[in-house]
Formats: structure tokens, sequence, C-alpha cells
């Protein structure tokens, strides 16, 4: 198993003898290749490849107050750009070249609230030549939190730090 070892993973810091947080398969590992962005949030990524080729990517975050939209639920921005995240990765690795958002719907369920671990799973529908299509979920422990489904436009470039272990 990959170890985590940036500190603002606060949601998957592991060592070889810790276990995944629940809902991420045994099977995966962690995964640092990060956006600015996503390092900024706080996101832990995992994949799981043992599942291709469903190609299966997960993204987990503990919610803290710094995520809240309303007082002690989470924004609904960060569950977007959550669901937006996963199913990109998702979508780059089933291409293996970096792929863009070209549509993305996203169906809220339930209110997220601080203290929990967000889990969003992406799956990898249907790719063609340019296209890939992507469906996500997005849960709190058994609570299904959001819903989406898009399609990401392939850019024809490398994935930046594709390869890299940190």
């Amino acid at each position: 198993m990959a170890v985590a070892s940036r500190p603002h993973f606060l949601a998957c810091r592991m060592t070889d003898t810790e276990t995944l947080p629940p809902g991420v398969p045994k099977t995966a590992v962690v995964v640092h290749a990060h956006s600015n962005f996503g390092s900024e949030i706080g996101y832990c990524h995992y994949i799981d490849e043992a599942a291709d080729p469903e190609l299966v990517y997960y993204l987990g975050l503990t919610l803290q107050e710094k995520h809240a939209g309303a007082p002690g639920r989470g924004h609904g921005a960060v569950t977007m750009a959550m669901l937006d995240d996963v199913m990109g990765r998702a979508a780059s690795k089933s291409m293996n070249q970096l792929c863009y958002t070209a549509t993305m719907t996203t169906n809220f369920c339930a209110a997220s609230r601080v203290g929990q671990f967000l889990l969003a799973r992406a799956t990898v529908s249907r790719k063609g030549k340019n296209l890939v299509f992507v469906d996500a979920t997005l849960h709190a422990e058994d609570c299904l939190i959001a819903t989406a489904t898009g399609t990401w436009a392939n850019s024809g470039l490398p994935i930046p730090g594709a390869g890299a272990k940190d």
C-alpha cells in the first residue's frame, strides 16, 4: 500500500499497517497526483486498478469547518468539486491522457455534515476516441449525498505528474 505523506491529507494519512477508509476496497491504493485546488481542499485519491476494465476511482475527504456552507453543513461547491475531480481522474486514467469536463449534471440527495468522511466513487461507463462518459456517487457512510453524470473530452495532452509517487 502506498503511504500518504503530505500533511494536508487529513482523511487518509496512513501507514502500511493501517486500513483504508470505509467504502474503499482493500485492493485500492493511495494516489499522489493532485491539482493545486484539490491539495488546498484536502482530498485524498484512491484508485482500484484491480477493478479494470471498470476503472473505479475514489476520492475521500473529512469535512472540516472550512468546508461548511450553512453552519455545520458541507458546502454544495465542495460536493460538486469532489464529484468533478473524481470523474475527471477516472476519465483521464481511462484515456491515459488529460481529460477535461465537457458536461456535468449533479443531483443533491442529502446534506453532508462537518466531521463526516465523504467518499466519492467514479466509474467510466463508456468511452470513445475523444469522449468519456462517467458516473459518480458521493456518500457519507451509508448516506447518499449526491450523484453525478458527465462527459469528459480528451485533451490529447499527457496527464500532469503521471507516474509521480508524491
